[in-house]
Parts: structure tokens; C-alpha cells; sequence
């Protein structure tokens, strides 16, 4: 099963705004709620375990995260899924300073093709994407 990790410590410093952006595209994605993973090291992450989503949707998913920078101050989340798909569409083709990558040419053998997606979009380290949660990583208990 596929899964997208996002480094707490980057979440928790995201805006208001950029989360609320994440999160209404990661809605789209059916993503749900994601669970806390932590290293060997004790670094957190939140990590959504999904196999709903196409490659192609995590190149735009990476591209708005790679850009959220350039969306306008005073841009307001449509409301509903069909929209927000269309905003982050339109975006990442015609708005975004680094405009999407697709298609990726991937080349053959590579060892993690959702991150080789993820890195051609410039998004930044604190996401990641496997097609597991590394063996060394635990889950941390909800108390």
C-alpha cells in the first residue's frame, strides 16, 4: 500500500492557509486521517496510507505543495471537490513559478517511482511518498 508522509514539525509550522489548502487537496485524494509514525531518531511523521490515488494526481498533490508560496493572499477554497481539483489543476499548469511535471519519464528500474514523481515537482523533503512505511519507522500510540 502506498503511503505519503508529511514531517509533523513542517506541518505544524505551515500557515493556517496552506494547511487548509493541503488538507482540502488531500480530501480530494480520499486521503483521510492520517496516522503518527516516528523514526529511529524520534523525528514525527504524519502518514496517510492510501492506494486510491494515481501517480499523476501526487505530480499535481507535490506541485501545489512545491509552489504554495505563489497561490494569492486572499484566495478562498471553492467548495466543492470538483472545484478544488479544477483550482489546483489550473495552478500548477498556468500559475505555479514551477509549473507541474507530467508526464514524468521515469526511468525504468527506479526503485521508488512516487518519490521520483514528488522530487521532478521540487517538493520539498519534509514529503515523502513509498510504497510502505520504512521498516526502522514505529507508530506512536494515540493516548
Amino acid at each position: 500500500m502506498a503511503t505519503l508522509g508529511i514531517r509533523k514539525t513542517a506541518w505544524q509550522n505551515l500557515s493556517v492557509r496552506d494547511r487548509e489548502i493541503i488538507r482540502a487537496i488531500g480530501e480530494t485524494l480520499n486521503l483521510g486521517v492520517p496516522a503518527e509514525w516516528a523514526t529511529p531518531t524520534d523525528e514525527r511523521w504524519f502518514v496517510f496510507c492510501d492506494t486510491r490515488f494515481t501517480v499523476r494526481e501526487l505530480a499535481y498533490f507535490g506541485c501545489i505543495v512545491a509552489n504554495l508560496g505563489d497561490i494569492p493572499a486572499g484566495y478562498v477554497l471553492p467548495g466543492t471537490r470538483a472545484e478544488v481539483r479544477a483550482d489546483a489543476k489550473n495552478f500548477c499548469e498556468n500559475v505555479a513559478s514551477v509549473p507541474v511535471v507530467w508526464p514524468v519519464a521515469i526511468p525504468e528500474g527506479t526503485a521508488n517511482v512516487w518519490q521520483f514523481v514528488l522530487d521532478a515537482q521540487g517538493t520539498p523533503a519534509a514529503m515523502q511518498m513509498a510504497d510502505h512505511v520504512p521498516a526502522t519507522w514505529t507508530p506512536v500510540e494515540v493516548v
